[in-house]
């Protein structure tokens, strides 16, 4: 992989000169970028990109089954040294490309085939003097993508809400927290929607009204005063 990358670092050079000769540029500081990967879906399609850039302008995307260029920018014309020898994939290959990837994949599976679901729970927070705020609290889920919005009566709801993004737990899975304002009589009528990848299914948590443990408490000491236990 080395070699292969160090005789691409020349190449590259030589593209370069070839790029700035082209755009009649002798002198100042000049930029030749290539941005390129390989793809393995879990069904095992595999596919590959490449796209170059001068100076921060795109150059067509090459096409790596046909090798052929397509446009991407007006006025970025690609030069024909550039275009025999730009491709790191003319030099990588799709194939040892995806070689890499499986390695990578099977090096670090541990870390990135782990999956932890998330738990979540609403609360409520009263203001005698306005709305209510349903808080959805989203917590120890992994990996960091996650999808989750408020829902009115099974319909997206976005008015009057807020959210802070996905932040890391020291434990190295991932919380979020969502709110909206509303009047404490429409509190049920929302739902906090959370979808994950490690959810077998997408959950709709709602907020659900303190249990009284002053009556529940009251309860059990009036059956207890009715008379002793019997075994």
């Amino acid at each position: 992989m080395t070699q292969i990358f160090r005789d691409a670092e020349e190449v590259f050079r030589v593209v370069l000169e070839s790029v700035q000769r082209d755009h009649e540029q002798s002198t100042g500081l000049h930029t030749w970028q290539v941005r390129y990967g390989c793809e393995l879906s879990q069904e095992g399609r595999q596919g590959a990109y490449e796209q170059v850039a001068y100076d921060g302008t795109l150059y067509p995307d090459l096409d790596l089954e046909s090798l052929s260029w397509m446009a991407v920018e007006r006025g970025a014309q690609v030069s024909q040294t550039g275009n025999q020898t730009v491709s790191v994939m003319a030099y990588v290959g799709k194939e040892d490309c995806i070689a890499w990837l499986r390695r990578y994949l099977d090096y670090g599976k541990e870390a990135l085939l782990r999956t932890e679901p998330p738990v979540v729970k609403v609360t409520s927070k009263e203001d005698s003097k306005g709305p209510a705020t349903l808080v959805c609290r989203v917590y120890g889920f992994y990996p960091k993508e996650i999808n989750a919005y408020w829902r009115k009566d099974g319909e997206v709801w976005v008015q009057d809400t807020f959210r802070r993004v996905a932040a890391p737990n020291s434990d190295g899975t991932y919380h979020a927290v969502l709110g909206i304002k509303t009047s404490p009589k429409e509190r049920k009528r929302f739902q906090c929607h959370v979808e994950h990848e490690a959810l077998p299914k997408h959950l709709d948590v709602a907020w659900q009204e303190p249990v009284n443990l002053g009556l529940i408490v009251g309860a059990i000491l009036g059956v207890m005063s009715g008379g002793p236990f019997q075994l």
